[in-house]
């Protein structure tokens, strides 16, 4: 799977909305991680994890799942991932 850029349709799943309302994720927040990263995984099923450090929300994490079909990016859910607490962040992108 290629990176995702901005060019690409992005698009939310009930799901992710659902979530991000429930855990109050902003959806600037989502765009923030996709643009600019600290990690990127490609996973088995196909999905890339997207993730952040937000040092202004606690030096919390944000994982941000994406699946791509064409030039349609699809956020299938969106949470801060507990799992990285205390890690350093190390920017992905260019």
């Amino acid at each position: 799977m290629k990176e995702p850029t901005a060019t690409e349709e992005l698009v939310f799943t009930k799901h992710a909305t659902d979530v991000m309302a429930e855990r109050r994720i902003d959806e600037k927040l989502v765009r923030e991680t996709l643009t600019s990263p600290d990690l990127i995984q490609r996973q088995p099923d196909g999905t890339t994890h997207c993730i952040r450090m937000f040092a202004d929300r606690g030096g919390r994490w944000l994982r941000v799942v994406i699946a791509a079909s064409g030039a349609q990016r699809k956020v299938v859910t969106v949470f801060f991932d507990r799992r990285l607490r205390g890690r350093r962040a190390h920017h992905a992108g260019p």
